[in-house]
Order: C-alpha cells, then sequence, then structure tokens
C-alpha cells in the first residue's frame, strides 16, 4: 500500500474520475478528513457519505484489492486481537493460512494499522476490503456481546455489591457513583445505543425494577430490565457526568455532556416510582446533509430551492418532536453556505457544526433565549438566520421583523401540518399582513420507515424487522398570489379547511398522498404509514 498521504491523493483521484462524488463533497470530504487526522477512506465510511458497499468497490478497485462478505462467516478461533483493536480500526480478522493471516479491513490504506497486525500475530497481512456497515454489525454481533454485554457488568456490579455487603450505606453508595464496573455499565449502554444508531436512551423506574429502552428508527425497543437500586446509581452517575444537582429529585432538571464524539441532552423528570431520565444522543461530527438527500423530490426540491434564492423573507418547518426538521434546516443552510454570506443560527442544542457558519448554543438558564439573541443578532448585520425553534409570540415578531427588513429567515414551529402553520401564527398574535407579506414557504414533515431492500418484510442482519433506515415525507406550501388572496379576502381569518382547497387547486400534495405514493413505490408499507399519519379520515 501507499503511504497515507499518497493513499488520500491516490482514493480521491480514482473518486473524481470515476464520478463517484460531487467535486465539492469531495473537497469537503478531503478537508474534513485532514482536520480530523483520518484517511479520507475512513472518513467517507464513518459519515457515511457513500453506502457501505459502494465505498467497499470503490476502494477494491482504486487499490486493486479482493473484497470479502461477512454476512456468513464464522467467528475466528485461531486469531487473537483485542476488541477494542478491531473496533478501533474497524477490520476482522478472517483466517490463517501459510504464514499469512487474511483481514477484512474498511480501511486498507491504514498502514500503521496493518503493521501493528504483523507485529502481534508475526503473520503476514493479506487486506481484504469490508463494508463499513457489516463490520460494525459483525463487531457488535460477535465481540461487543461476547465480551462486554450488559449482563456480565450486572453480574460484576452484584458481586462487587456482596463484598461491600458490611460497609455503611450511605458509604457504599456513595463511592458507588464512581466505581469501574459501574461506570464501564454506564459507558457501555451510551456505546451500544450509538452502535446501533439509537437516537435516545430512556431509563424509567418501575415499581420492581428499571426498564431501559433504545429509540431506534423512531421506534423504543426494551434493551433491559435492572434492579431499582442499580438503576439510582446510573442515574447520579448520569447527573454528575451533566453536572447536574444529584441531590435534587423532586424536580425536573436538563442538562448535557461529552461523550466520545457525541453531545448528550440528558433530561431527568420525577415520577411515582422514582427519577426517569432521558437521553437524546446527538453526533456534532456528522456531515452536513445535501438537499438532494434528505427525501425531497424534484419538485419539492425546486419549491424550496426557490424560496432559499429570495434575498428576505421566512421559510418555516414543521412537525412533532424527531420528524427531521432541524436535518432539513441544515441541508437549507448548507445549499446558501457561501463566503459572501454572514450565516448565524440559534439553536437549542446546535446537533451539527457548520464550517463557516455562525452558530449560538440557547441557554436558557442565564437568559440567553431565542428572543433575546435573536434581537441582539440583528444588530450583527446578518443575511441569513435560522431559529432552532419559534415557541411564543415575541419570538415570532422578532422573527417577522427579521424577515421584513432584509433577512432570510428559516425556523422551525410545532404544529401537525403546513395549513395549521399559518392558524398557529395568527393565534400568536401575528397580523394578516405580516403573515402574507413575509411567509414565502412552509413545510410539513414526518419520518418513516424505510423497507430493507434485502429481506423487505421478514428481517435480516442488515435491519430491525424488515426496515433499514428512514426517509422523510413532505408537504410543501408556497403563498403565492392567489393562496394570499384567499388568506386576505375576509375580515375574519379563513379556517383551515378553506385554505386546505384553495391549496389544493394549485397542485398542493398533502402528507398522506406522500406517504401513499412512498408505499406505491415500495419504499414503506402501509402499516407504517398508519402508525405516523394514523387513518386516514
Amino acid at each position: 500500500m501507499p503511504d497515507p498521504t499518497s493513499a488520500n491523493i491516490q482514493f480521491a483521484n480514482y473518486l473524481r474520475k470515476h464520478l463517484a462524488l460531487a467535486e465539492n463533497v469531495l473537497h469537503i470530504a478531503e478537508r474534513n478528513a485532514a482536520a480530523q487526522q483520518r484517511t479520507l477512506l475512513r472518513w467517507l465510511a464513518q459519515e457515511k457519505i457513500l453506502s457501505g458497499n459502494i465505498l467497499m468497490h470503490h476502494c477494491a478497485a482504486a487499490f486493486s484489492l479482493p473484497t470479502y462478505d461477512l454476512t456468513h462467516h464464522p467467528p475466528p478461533t485461531d486469531i487473537h486481537l483485542s476488541v477494542d483493536f478491531m473496533q478501533r480500526h474497524q477490520l476482522i480478522p478472517l483466517h490463517k493460512s501459510d504464514g499469512h493471516v487474511h483481514v477484512g479491513c474498511v480501511d486498507p490504506t491504514d498502514q500503521a494499522c496493518l503493521d501493528a497486525i504483523v507485529f502481534n500475530t508475526g503473520y503476514s497481512v493479506v487486506p481484504y476490503v469490508i463494508a463499513y456497515d457489516q463490520c460494525t454489525l459483525y463487531l457488535q454481533t460477535h465481540f461487543t456481546a461476547q465480551h462486554t454485554t450488559t449482563s456480565r457488568l450486572l453480574e460484576h456490579i452484584h458481586r462487587s455489591d456482596e463484598t461491600q455487603s458490611s460497609q455503611n450505606q450511605t458509604d457504599e453508595d456513595n463511592a458507588a457513583i464512581l466505581a469501574t464496573p459501574l461506570v464501564q455499565l454506564v459507558d457501555h449502554i451510551i456505546l451500544q445505543a450509538q452502535t446501533i444508531g439509537a437516537s435516545d436512551i430512556h431509563i424509567e423506574p418501575a415499581e420492581h425494577h428499571c426498564r431501559i429502552r433504545y429509540r431506534r428508527l423512531g421506534v423504543l425497543e426494551t434493551l433491559q430490565e435492572i434492579p431499582n437500586r442499580l438503576a439510582r446509581r446510573m442515574i447520579t452517575r448520569l447527573k454528575v457526568m451533566a453536572k447536574l444537582d444529584i441531590a435534587e429529585q423532586r424536580l425536573p432538571q436538563d442538562g448535557r455532556f461529552p461523550f466520545k464524539n457525541i453531545d448528550i441532552r440528558i433530561s431527568s423528570c420525577p415520577l411515582f416510582t422514582g427519577e426517569k431520565i432521558v437521553l437524546r444522543l446527538l453526533d456534532t461530527s456528522r456531515t452536513p446533509p445535501e438537499l438532494n438527500r434528505i427525501g425531497l423530490d424534484a419538485h419539492q426540491q425546486t419549491l424550496l430551492q426557490t424560496a432559499l434564492q429570495q434575498p428576505q423573507g421566512m421559510i418555516l418547518v414543521t412537525g412533532p418532536t424527531g420528524s427531521g426538521k432541524t436535518t432539513t434546516l441544515y441541508a437549507a443552510l448548507n445549499y446558501l453556505n457561501q463566503p459572501e454570506k454572514n450565516i448565524t443560527t440559534l439553536e437549542d442544542p446546535v446537533e451539527i457544526r457548520l464550517n463557516g457558519i455562525n452558530q449560538i448554543n440557547i441557554n436558557h438558564r442565564i437568559g440567553l433565549g431565542f428572543a433575546a439573541v435573536l434581537r441582539a443578532l440583528l444588530r450583527q448585520d446578518p443575511d441569513i438566520i435560522m431559529i432552532g425553534e419559534i415557541r411564543d409570540a415575541e419570538t415570532a415578531e422578532i422573527a417577522m421583523h427579521a424577515a421584513q427588513t432584509g433577512h432570510l429567515v428559516l425556523a422551525t414551529l410545532h404544529t401537525p401540518h403546513a395549513i395549521a402553520t399559518l392558524t398557529r401564527l395568527h393565534a400568536m398574535g401575528i397580523a394578516t399582513h405580516y403573515i402574507t407579506n413575509n411567509v414565502k414557504l412552509i413545510i410539513a414533515q414526518r419520518l418513516v420507515r424505510t423497507l430493507c431492500p434485502h429481506c423487505k418484510t421478514q428481517g435480516c442482519s442488515q435491519c430491525v424487522n424488515g426496515f433499514a433506515a428512514r426517509t422523510a415525507l413532505y408537504e410543501i406550501l408556497p403563498l403565492t398570489e392567489k393562496f394570499i388572496s384567499s388568506l386576505t379576502a375576509t375580515q375574519t381569518f379563513p379556517s383551515q379547511q378553506h385554505l386546505q382547497k384553495t391549496a389544493e387547486t394549485e397542485g398542493f400534495v398533502c402528507l398522506q398522498q406522500a406517504g401513499q405514493k412512498k408505499v406505491a413505490e415500495g419504499v414503506t408499507t402501509a402499516d407504517e404509514l398508519t402508525r405516523i399519519l394514523g387513518v386516514n379520515t
């Protein structure tokens, strides 16, 4: 293999020659990989810019290496590499033969890793290229579960408790907060959630036990039930990590803490049976999404791009919590991000770091709320402003003022669909003429699970019960002249039914229709659509 720098250049040139990535995306990838001291191949794999299989085949062709399918490969018994080493370098030992050890690598350009295998095994290395997602799943299935299971850690903690049973109860509990097995258990639960792509962890005390659940692809799954006494220690450990008040268990608390390459938001809430904790996992190193990769069809993308090209006005993205609104806004900001533009965001919290954009983290504890920051921001000569969420009339009024005075404003709002957004703004006290003069486009969206391309419904090693990922459903409402006329035609604010009919005459496609199209295309199922949108009445 060439040296790391030469390998990066060779692989970049291959991707460029074969048009595997757009030039601007490749440029960003090279820059970010260098800044984060990762090889280009590893950066593309970990950021999932290309699918695991596609990246594997490009790598194999670029460096004239064979590929290897891990689907039915049994765990090796004659090659001993540490689990940490395999996870860190994303590799799987395959087999030994004639003085050679055959190894599957996500990144065969990592020469230091290959040299370390030679040193530790005494064998020459024969590298194969494997898919990143296959490697992650294989490590989780055959190694992580073997060596660091929740059950083993629980047993370890239980044995430690037995040896300390003669100590004072309070002293024991205080010492246990930082006890190594407990720390390992908390870390393992978070790492496992990250490995399987979970967005949230729920720690829920009941009368006789505590349930731990992960939310994956929008659906909660039970991981483990643990004793309440252990759960209290875990919760205390998490509150210490987030610098929350461990003595306060009667009032809700919110905080955050970094964990490896993710940012974790923590929320505590007192229940009758104890204190519940929810952790939201945010990967701040994620690459900003592209507009053409978030689920918009060609017509929807044209509508959004047209609105984004306006020098001023407001674009609103709406939907419930967890419907992908922030991803849509980041894709829009990525599209707008140019050196000649002053772009600033107000977020709670910042979820993805965007180079070239000023990002403000809202902090309500010190009075740094959306309205206060937005007022100050208007004196900072902004061109484009993104507001993480319009929560009150004051923020809505300032945002409208900003949109009217020469700024492009992007914001989210919690309403069930696009038409309801207009009613919500009116209910917040925003005058009709302010709405019609400033709001250019309203987007409502939901996330639905997509069928696994390998098994479709049965479930396999590549998916969760037949679903492999999620995609967005969109309804997009441009405020055209005809639609604005329907808003201002009467003295009273028109009903949602009236506005819906007017929009439909101009080709408006609602979420239900967008979902039915996805079902017809075999992307998702009718049951999944009903789960997300309810029964279409």
